[in-house]
């Protein structure tokens, strides 16, 4: 499915609504969200955490995964282990959280194989790594069109050239040139997907008021910073302008995570800088 900045904009909405979502303890979608998509399921994982929804519209299905919240999720994201595979290494906390993804007692990714319609995965941060190992399972059974925003690396350079060749695969891997972690884990062995569409902020700083909030690491990995750096006009017309608030991490998240996403955030750009 070929996609334009606007639709990968309004995509990446509904990650943003199942992250607030999540953060809010009320797992239902939004009236926006609601409006536009009919729920075909909630998607559960890691310890039953609500990881998202699987949405649909005429003859779309779009799966929101969101991305990381929890400070045990950090810990898995850290892990920084491998996992082989027949098709290379995977590494090993992004692969436990997306094996573990189900809806009711199915695999996501045997439930999505099975569903009729154009199949759309959207995700974000720690998401995005489990959409893309999902992603990559689904298009050896049908076509699928993957939007990972923010995404780590998933694992080594074998695993990669397996996923960007699979001809079901149309794939977003979307970047913010200041965000640190689509540069992790650190380490040779750690590829990226090719082909990256990269982001800059330059702009949305330059707006006024500006739409970005500068030289903040947490900042830089918000998604509705992705939303705005896509589409200005979908970001302004959500009225997301609590995403660029210095105030957003202590009314979007817990103290504890935005602590421990800040931590490890800060952790990283040091382990970077060494390499």
């Amino acid at each position: 499915m070929q996609l334009t900045n606007t639709e990968l904009a309004n995509l990446a909405l509904l990650v943003s609504a199942a992250e607030q979502a999540f953060m809010a303890g009320n797992y239902a979608p939004p009236q926006e969200v609601a409006s536009q998509y009919t729920l075909l399921e909630t998607i559960y994982g890691d310890g039953n955490a609500m990881f998202g929804w699987v949405l649909t519209a005429n003859n779309l299905v779009v799966t929101a995964i969101r991305g990381t919240e929890r400070p045990i999720e950090w810990i898995q994201d850290a892990e920084f282990l491998l996992d082989n595979t027949p098709y290379g290494q995977v590494e090993h906390g992004f692969n436990l959280v997306a094996t573990s993804l189900v809806v009711g007692n199915v695999p996501l990714t045997n439930y999505l194989a099975a569903l009729q319609g154009e199949l759309v995965i959207v995700c974000h941060s720690l998401g995005a790594a489990c959409g893309t190992i999902i992603s990559a399972q689904i298009a050896e059974q049908r076509p699928v069109t993957l939007v990972a925003l923010a995404s780590p690396k998933v694992g080594d350079a074998k695993l990669i050239s397996h996923i960007s060749s699979l001809p079901n695969l149309t794939s977003y891997v979307i970047s913010n040139i200041r965000d640190i972690v689509p540069m992790l884990p650190p380490g040779e062995v750690y590829t990226s997907m090719p082909n990256i569409i990269l982001l800059d902020p330059t702009k949305l700083q330059e707006l006024t008021p500006p739409r970005y909030l500068n030289d903040d690491a947490v900042s830089d990995h918000l998604v509705e910073n992705y939303i705005g750096m896509l589409d200005i006009s979908v970001f302004d017309a959500y009225n997301l302008g609590y995403g660029y608030n210095p105030t957003l991490i202590s009314t979007k998240a817990p103290s504890g995570v935005a602590a421990d996403l800040g931590r490890v955030l800060t952790s990283a750009a040091r382990d970077i800088t060494k390499l």
